[in-house]
């Protein structure tokens, strides 16, 4: 019998490999600031007993009562999933159901996002969407409450696919104080009915959503091949800032950059944006 051997020869080439120039790490060197972090008493929000899960829980805060909070989650009921909101009005303390939107047959309910307004008005948004044609029948649907969280109207829908959407109000400016901003995902799809790509898409409305701006897209018609929206931001002096990455979804893995996370301001109140300076995603840790 004769010995074989076997040996195998792996190259591998990272263009972001960790480097003591970055400046994430100069800054780690030579910090020295301690963070100290209170966790408080835990306290359960939705106690009804159910066997569903509840999926993605977003919460909000009034700006001018620290007493009243907001928070919503998925409720999935197999295959209909409905919009579930929870109310405390002592701090998140107690909490009580303050309404549940139920999803009608063959339809689902996703991606709830919750912001508060400066006059004691609330806002939500979800996703409604086909579960048999998802893309082509589908819309995000806008809600406001006025007490507290406990009666939601419907003020407005917009009658597209848009995923994951965010909602910010402006808390902050005199001239468009009260604005509400939605940050999203489309995904318009080619002839064949394929995803061709993504991009974010933002729409602003004056009214608390009884009418919608048309809609304006951040990422200005550059090349993109998949977003991943944040929720957006609304700076100190009424500017808007959007937060979205590329993830690179049809490509070779051998061709894998990392993930772009792109931003864009805007200093209109939403009507017009900017490209802003991109986050620095080059990031690296040895367990990884």
């Amino acid at each position: 019998m004769t010995g074989a051997i076997a040996w195998y020869l792996i190259d591998s080439h990272d263009p972001d490999a960790p480097s003591s120039s970055w400046p994430v790490l100069q800054l780690a060197a030579v910090s020295d600031a301690q963070c100290e972090i209170i966790v408080g008493e835990n306290v359960l929000v939705s106690t009804q007993q159910t066997p569903n899960a509840f999926w993605e829980c977003v919460s909000a805060a009034d700006p001018l009562d620290p007493d009243q909070l907001y928070a919503a989650a998925i409720h999935r009921r197999n295959p209909e999933c409905d919009i579930i909101v929870f109310v405390s009005s002592d701090g998140g303390a107690s909490w009580e159901i303050g309404a549940t939107l139920r999803c009608p047959n063959e339809r689902q309910f996703f991606d709830p996002a919750l912001a508060a307004a400066p006059n004691g008005i609330a806002y939500l948004v979800h996703m409604d969407t086909s579960i048999k044609a998802a893309r082509s029948d589908s819309k995000i649907v806008f809600f406001a409450t006025a007490d507290g969280g406990r009666t939601w109207g419907k003020e407005n829908a917009f009658d597209q696919f848009v995923d994951r959407p965010w909602l910010a109000v402006d808390n902050r400016s005199e001239q468009h104080r009260g604005a509400v901003y939605c940050l999203g995902q489309i995904e318009p799809l080619t002839p064949a009915g394929e995803i061709d790509h993504s991009e974010p898409i933002f729409l602003r409305s004056n009214d608390g959503f009884f009418s919608l701006s048309d809609p304006v897209y951040p990422h200005d018609g550059r090349e993109m091949v998949n977003c991943g929206p944040g929720n957006p931001v609304v700076l100190s002096d009424g500017s808007v800032l959007v937060a979205y990455d590329d993830r690179y979804l049809k490509r070779k893995i051998r061709e894998w950059p990392r993930p772009a996370i792109y931003t864009a301001i805007s200093t209109d109140g939403g009507k017009s944006f900017a490209t802003a300076t991109p986050v620095n995603t080059k990031w690296w840790h040895d367990d990884l």
